[in-house]
Order: structure tokens, then sequence, then C-alpha cells
């Protein structure tokens, strides 16, 4: 079996993936030995992110996002059938494989803005902590609000859901290595 990964941090359209040789090379290798080939799409919450943070683009982001998320699947499903391949859409999946890394308490006050920061150094033990609560808890809700859109109106797979469907496509004897990743 084969699985490969494209960056759906930048949108997939017939000139990036025209000039993809290993995508090539897989879909060759795909036709010619049969071998069961699957694509994973990542990055799409980074894309998201830009699109919400960008001022032109932000009233309308979820759509906008709606719109590249089918685009890139019908994109490289086309460029795939033009190959000479026929996908099953199920063989195209698209899956946040990463999570954000949680700061530390010094990552957090070194982070602060220089007013807040101010503010922070003056406080006692309680304004501090109700600071940076404060403070991190509004620069989390966006990220938060992209996760939730994603997984919930895209319906796009959480590493712990690709865990799933990847043992419903792999033979029974690789499970095992997969019950041990949690």
């Amino acid at each position: 079996m084969l699985i490969y990964i494209i960056d759906e941090g930048k949108v997939l359209d017939a000139d990036s993936m025209k000039n993809n040789k290993k995508l090539d090379e897989l879909i060759n290798l795909r036709i010619e030995y049969k071998i069961p080939l699957y694509f994973l799409l990542t990055h799409f919450d980074d894309y998201c992110d830009k699109i919400k943070k960008d001022e032109k683009l932000e009233k309308n982001w979820k759509e906008n996002c709606k719109n590249t998320y089918e685009n890139n699947k019908i994109n490289l499903i086309n460029y795939i059938k033009d190959k000479g391949l026929e996908i099953n859409e199920k063989d195209i999946m698209h899956v946040v494989l990463g999570g954000s890394k949680e700061l530390t308490e010094e990552e957090k006050i070194k982070n602060l803005p220089e007013d807040i920061k101010e503010d922070y150094d003056k406080g006692n033990e309680i304004i501090k902590k109700i600071i940076l609560k404060s403070y991190y808890k509004g620069k989390d809700d966006g990220k938060r609000e992209v996760q939730d859109f994603l997984g919930k109106e895209i319906k796009i797979l959480r590493q712990k859901d690709l865990i799933e469907e990847m043992r419903k496509i792999l033979p029974s004897q690789y499970c095992n290595a997969l019950n041990q990743i949690n």
C-alpha cells in the first residue's frame, strides 16, 4: 500500500500537481503494479487560519475554505483520472495531523505584547494568572473556531479518526501495530 501526503496549505491546481514528479511516479506504480494508493491532504487548517486572518477574506472565510476544500479534491481526482487511473473518492482523505503546541507559562509570559507585559509585571499573583488566562483564551478562540469548523462542517479527520479509517482498509495483520498507537 502507498500513502502519499500532500500539503493542502497551498491551493492544489493543475500547475502544482503537474510539477510534482513523486505524484506522477506513485500514480504510475499504482497503475503498473495495482498497489493500493491513498492520498492524505494535510495542512488545510493552516490554510483556513490564513484565510480567517486575511482582512479581505475574513467575512466569508468559511465559504472560501469550503470552496477550496471541494476544488482541491476535484482537481486531484481530475488530475489522477487524466493520468489514466480510476480513483475512488474514499482514497482521498483530508486530515489534520498536527496539534497546536501547548506553550509553557514562561513562553506565554515572554510572548505577551509590551503593554500587557507591563501590566503583568505590576500585578500580584492573582492578577498575573488572570492576565495570562484572558490573553491566551482570546488567542485560542480563533484557532478553536477553525478546528471546530473543519471537524463539524467539513468533516476533516483528526489523527484518531485517521487511525480508525486506516484500520478499515488495512489487512488485519497490520491492525495490531495501529492498536499500539494511542
